[in-house]
């Protein structure tokens, strides 16, 4: 009966600890880390897929890829690369812009400082391993000038009440 009993410890001990092993993950198994901002946005080259100008009730496509809207423009040329270093290039048929990038607030926005030191800071909607869309708002009181924002407005065809203006860029890798 010893025996028996003994025998029973032993396989009640093995098989517990072998049901241990298949539970607990082996601690050499790597853990997914999911890739930073930077590395999502400094992964690929990025192509412009849709810009989107709104000002007052009037939305005005200027570039569509997926509905095939203003694919002759510079738009359809333009591909941008952004690297770890927080230098961009921005290339098109017109030329190539050089300069700088950083995030903002949290992440959420991104500052693109071209080489002549023009600023601009966009929001982030979505930055993805498919996608980075952001926008930038200019409100008429950035202008100053009442006849430059009407010229603005009148550009894109935006009606001369409209007090912001959004541009809404969407851009999915190349």
């Amino acid at each position: 009966m010893k025996n028996i009993l003994l025998i029973l410890l032993i396989s009640t001990a093995f098989f517990l600890q072998s049901c241990d092993e298949r539970i607990t993950p082996n601690s050499n198994t790597p853990e997914v880390v999911p890739p930073t901002k930077t590395e999502l946005l400094t992964s690929q080259a990025w192509q412009y897929n849709e810009v989107v100008i709104r000002g007052g009730t009037k939305t005005v496509v200027q570039f569509s890829r997926p509905n095939s809207i203003g694919l002759s423009s510079e738009f359809s040329t333009v591909l941008t690369t952004y690297k770890a270093d927080g230098t961009y290039s921005s290339s098109a048929s017109s030329g190539t812009t050089t300069g700088r990038w950083q995030f903002l607030a949290d992440e959420t926005q991104i500052a693109l400082t071209n080489a002549n030191g023009k600023r601009q800071v966009f929001d982030i909607s979505i930055l993805s391993k498919e996608k980075f869309d952001y926008t930038q708002t200019t409100k008429k009181s950035d202008f100053g000038d009442e006849s430059l924002w009407a010229l603005f407005l009148s550009q894109y065809g935006l009606p001369t009440t409209s007090t912001e203006v959004v541009v809404a860029i969407s851009t999915i890798p190349k």
